[in-house]
């Protein structure tokens, strides 16, 4: 059986996938003893744009070199940017959901700042009970904000969020804020949040970690999020725009994943439990 290595590559991406394209296939590999040597120093430093080419081919943003290296890549070096179309048997990268994270973290900052009341909502507050993070099958962000507040996110708030790279739209119904990769943080009025309530009432307000940062839930964020999605909240579902829904209202068919679009990709979705509150594997190369 012949794998060839693959052109237009440096030679360290090159042989690199040749050798994992081998650990796929299960090969062991055999040398002559008469032809083994020393070509090159292995204890030679790594550089990281040595790396590009199978960073790109392989779409992965990060390789881990043991205690030699850890390299990381952007959005575009990986190849791994944000289309709307993306298969729902396909994850996101580990750099689009860093993005929709760190734009809801900057909403529920500017929130804050500017004595708003804002509360995480629907699959964003679902992402950072299973994942303290976003869901890797994300397609949006969804806030709520106490009516109180709403027009002031219009006048007051999307003037300052734009000075943070977010664009606005007004729905008249609810409104849009858009992140340079054309994520969306949809925002809408409720009476009164639980966050509201329980300042009033002297207590302290119920935060859940996103992304290594507290934000405001409404209270008993897992009863919230039992009364929203069912009792089997912890099983996974794709987004129901994803699965041809009309409402996210609809019931979900929880705990199984669609067949991968690219079958041995490390983000089909498949290869994982679609059940549970684990940590998915970052998306990393280790070597």
């Amino acid at each position: 059986m012949q794998v060839p290595l693959k052109g237009g590559m440096t030679s360290v991406s090159g042989f690199a996938l040749w050798f994992l394209e081998l650990v796929k296939l299960k090969k062991i590999i055999l040398s002559c003893p008469d032809s083994m040597s020393y070509v090159d120093n292995i204890d030679g430093e790594s550089e990281r744009g040595q790396w590009l080419d199978l960073v790109k081919h392989s779409q992965v943003e990060e390789i881990y070199l043991g205690q030699r290296a850890h390299f990381q890549y952007g959005c575009n070096e990986a190849n791994t940017r944000c289309p709307a179309d993306k298969p729902p048997s396909l994850a996101l990268s580990h750099c689009c959901m860093n993005e929709l994270s760190l734009g809801v973290k900057t909403v529920m900052r500017a929130c804050k700042d500017h004595n708003m009341i804002c509360e995480l909502n629907d699959g964003t507050l679902l992402g950072s009970l299973k994942f303290e993070g976003t869901l890797p099958w994300e397609v949006d962000a969804d806030l709520s904000v106490d009516s109180n507040n709403f027009t002031a996110v219009r006048d007051i708030l999307a003037p300052y969020l734009k000075s943070k790279n977010l664009s606005f739209r007004d729905s008249k119904t609810y409104y849009r804020f858009y992140t340079p990769m054309r994520w969306f943080i949809e925002i809408f009025s409720i009476s009164s949040t639980d966050t509201s309530r329980l300042s009033k009432a002297g207590i302290s307000p119920t935060r859940v970690l996103l992304d290594g940062e507290y934000v405001a839930t409404p209270q008993s964020p897992g009863l919230f999020g039992r009364n929203r999605y069912s009792s089997e909240m912890y099983q996974h579902a794709n987004h129901w725009r994803k699965r041809g829904g009309t409402s996210s209202w609809q019931f979900y068919e929880a705990g199984k994943f669609a067949e991968c679009v690219k079958p041995g990709h490390q983000s089909c979705l498949d290869q994982f439990v679609a059940d549970g509150s684990l940590r998915f594997n970052q998306n990393l190369l280790r070597g």
